[in-house]
């Protein structure tokens, strides 16, 4: 089997969370397995990629010897192909070993869950605190440049008289026409009670254990 439609077990690891120790080890294990992976499989797309080019270098070279009425041994297309026999192979050792790797990182992350879940827990909670004061910010710098544009459109008025006399157009008011965005009124509610809900139940069976 070609090596090219195949891939390691993949697990997504938030580079934002400071892990506990056990967890950072095996995700440094996991990245280099997956990295030299990544390298086998490269060098098998250049491999596979080579056939079909020492297969037209033989053929061309095939056609030369034959008008020379000589022979041709047209072994290109043999040796790439041999190159991409071993790079296959190396790459199926790596996937493997990468996807063993992707195992011992997911029983490390079982074996830490007590100690990650609150890890995660106020890793989640700061960025809603984050979203928050973004979206604040957002709003006041909304506010501000909505009443710099119409003030900017009532300026028109000044130059009404030109307008009319040397170009024949009215200036009518702008009006309204600086839309305002409706913005939540208590952003992330829903999340911040999914995870005091969480805490509670943690906090409650920890107590009775």
């Amino acid at each position: 089997m070609s090596e090219i439609t195949a891939s390691p077990i993949e697990i997504y690891i938030d580079p934002a969370i400071t892990y506990p120790a056990s967890v950072t080890k095996a995700i440094g294990a996991y990245d280099a397995a997956r990295g030299l992976w990544t390298t086998q499989y490269a060098a098998l797309s250049v491999a596979e990629g080579d056939v079909p080019k020492a297969r037209a270098e033989d053929a061309r070279a095939l056609s030369v010897a034959v008008a020379a009425g000589k022979d041709d041994a047209g072994d290109r297309e043999v040796k790439a192909a041999r190159v991409v026999r071993v790079a296959n192979e190396r790459t199926a050792q790596a996937r493997e070993k990468a996807s063993a790797q992707a195992d011992v990182l997911k029983a490390a992350i079982a074996a830490a869950g007590p100690e990650l879940i609150p890890i995660i827990l106020d890793h989640i909670r700061a960025l809603v605190d984050d979203y928050g004061t973004a979206l604040e910010d957002a709003r006041r710098k909304t506010a501000a440049a909505a009443v710099a544009l119409q003030d900017a459109t009532s300026g028109m008025r000044m130059v009404a008289p030109t307008m009319r006399d040397r170009y024949g157009l009215g200036v009518s008011s702008f009006g309204s026409a600086v839309a305002q965005p409706t913005w939540p009124v208590q952003p992330c509610t829903t999340v911040r009670s999914r995870l005091d809900s969480i805490e509670r139940v943690i906090a409650e069976r920890t107590t009775a254990a």
